[in-house]
């Protein structure tokens, strides 16, 4: 429960206060914004075991039915762990790309509904990448959780890599905010700000993340609870 709440404050403090309308001026603050969406606020909400509370509050004879379900899933799960990894690592790798190539990301400046568009498909795609790296109890899936983690690491340092080396900046919408008298950053460096987030932080985590995954994978064998649980 308190990954759970922890995971839903993440995502209410980056989308609906005013560092929400910030995100809109400054680059730099809407890779914070994703940043915290896809490595902060997903695997924080998948560690809260959501199927657990979610069956917990369906009426007795769904419950049941679903509970009597849940370890076929698990199975599955287990038996098919590389396709699900791979679609997973996949999905998640498309959602961020397409997302800030700057076709897609300008039209979602100014759209707001496709910027809802863009922020559900980033959580989305990150939910299922981390149900599948961590959600699992086997501790036998981890050291293919750590191969996977470390490829979605390597997304976000290239990202970040290539937005903090351009010479010229990538989204017309805030090359011209950062032109404006008393902006405080110009447009690129608005722009090397936010490949640093999206470099540094952002795969800083998901490199933990494979650390945690390997170090859990090597340690004697014991029950681990996750999201099939």
């Amino acid at each position: 429960m308190a990954c759970l709440f922890a995971g839903l404050v993440v995502l209410l403090s980056v989308l609906a206060t005013p560092f929400a309308h910030l995100a809109g001026e400054r680059l730099w603050a809407h890779m914070v914004q994703h940043v915290a969406i896809v490595a902060v606020a997903a695997p924080l909400l998948v560690m809260g075991r959501p199927m657990s509370i979610l069956v917990a509050g369906l009426p007795p004879r769904a419950r049941q039915r679903l509970t009597s379900a849940l370890p076929r899933l698990s199975q599955s799960h287990i038996r098919h762990y590389g396709a699900w990894s791979g679609l997973a690592l996949v999905a998640h790798t498309a959602a961020l790309w397409i997302w800030h190539v700057p076709g897609p990301y300008e039209a979602a400046l100014r759209s707001e509904p496709l910027h809802v568009i863009e922020h559900l498909t980033l959580l989305a795609t990150a939910l299922l990448f981390w149900s599948v790296v961590v959600g699992s109890r086997h501790r036998a899936l981890y050291g293919g959780g750590v191969l996977v983690t470390f490829a979605a690491a390597l997304q976000g340092t290239a990202l970040g890599v290539l937005m903090t080396l351009a010479t010229t900046p990538w989204y017309p919408s805030y090359a011209r905010a950062g032109a404006l008298p008393g902006s405080g950053l110009t447009a690129i460096e608005d722009q090397q700000l936010a490949g640093v987030v999206m470099w540094g932080p952002c795969s800083l985590i998901y490199a933990l993340a494979a650390v945690l995954l390997f170090a859990a994978w090597i340690r004697p064998p014991q029950r681990v609870s996750g999201l099939w649980s």
